[in-house]
């Protein structure tokens, strides 16, 4: 059985992640990352991969990057604010889901 590259199943990553192999994901989308370096919702599965691993440092850090590439990425903003939330920072979290709440208002 021949897997298929990042560039061709660019959801693989999400694939290793429903099986929880949490290594392989974040390989794929770093591999994925080096190809389409301004693809925010590379940087924001990465970083529920990382999550997921209890890494809420580089989830923050890849959820941070998500946004800074699409100031209107709602799902960046709900997982940046889990993680604030896991990583004791409950206000920072509440001002992450009221600007993911007003995104979905626009939708």
């Amino acid at each position: 059985m021949k897997l298929c590259t990042v560039t061709q199943n660019p959801n693989r990553g999400a694939v290793y992640i429903s099986m929880n192999e949490l290594d392989n994901a974040i390989n794929d989308y770093e591999k994925a990352i080096s190809i389409s370096p301004r693809n925010p919702e590379i940087y924001n599965e990465r970083g529920v991969a990382y999550g997921m691993k209890g890494e809420h440092d580089k989830a923050l850090d890849d959820f941070n990057k998500a946004i800074s590439l699409n100031h209107n990425y709602m799902q960046a903003y709900n997982n940046r604010s889990r993680a604030y939330k896991l990583m004791g920072k409950p206000d920072l979290a509440k001002q992450d889901e009221e600007k993911a709440r007003s995104l979905m208002k626009r939708e």
